[in-house]
C-alpha cells in the first residue's frame, strides 16, 4: 500500500527506485525542466554517481518550481482519493515531528518556534486543547522574548538553549 502510494503521489517505483518525471500534471511553468533536474540528481545519487559539484547545477528557483510542482500532485493525488489524502496528511503531521525533533537536538531556535506553530493545529485536530492552548500561548511569548528578555533571547538565538553559566 504504501508502495503504490509513493508511487502515485511522487513517481517513485520501490522495486527499481526509479521517478517518473513524465505524464506528472504540471502546470506551474517551467516545473517540467526542474523535475528533470531534479529527475537527473534523484537517479546519479541512487547509482552512486553523484559528486557534490553536481548541486551547483540546482539554483533555488529550481528547487522552488520543484516544490511547487510536488504540491500540485499532493493536492491533485489528495483529490483523487481519501486514502491517499489520509496518508499525505500523516505524512505531513510526521514532518512536523521529525522538524521539531531536528531543532531541538541542533538547537534551532526560529527552527523550534516554527515547528511549535505548525503543531498547533496538530494538538487542536487531535482534541488536545489544553496543549493547543498552552503552545499557543509559550509561541507568542517566546516571539515576544526579544522585546522583553533580549538577553535570553541572544541566548536562545546562539544555540545556548540549556546552558547560562
Amino acid at each position: 500500500m504504501v508502495q503504490s502510494l509513493l508511487q502515485s503521489v511522487i513517481g517513485v517505483d520501490c522495486r527499481t527506485s526509479a521517478m517518473d518525471p513524465q505524464g506528472l500534471p504540471l502546470t506551474t511553468p517551467g516545473a517540467t525542466e526542474s523535475v528533470e533536474l531534479i529527475h537527473t540528481l534523484y537517479r546519479r545519487a541512487w547509482n552512486g554517481k553523484f559528486d557534490v559539484h553536481d548541486c551547483s547545477s540546482v539554483d533555488c528557483e529550481d528547487l522552488c518550481k520543484f516544490a511547487a510542482a510536488f504540491q500540485q500532485i499532493k493536492c491533485a493525488t489528495s483529490q483523487q482519493s481519501r486514502t491517499s489524502e489520509l496518508w499525505l496528511r500523516y505524512i505531513e503531521y510526521v514532518d512536523i515531528i521529525k522538524l521539531f525533533l531536528i531543532a531541538e537536538r541542533t538547537s534551532d531556535w526560529i527552527m523550534h518556534l516554527n515547528a511549535c506553530q505548525a503543531m498547533l493545529n496538530l494538538f487542536a485536530a487531535s482534541g488536545h486543547y489544553n496543549y493547543a492552548k498552552a503552545c499557543r500561548i509559550y509561541v507568542q511569548q517566546m516571539l515576544d522574548l526579544c522585546d522583553t528578555y533580549p538577553t535570553l533571547h541572544e541566548q536562545f538565538m546562539r544555540g545556548n538553549q540549556g546552558d547560562f553559566g
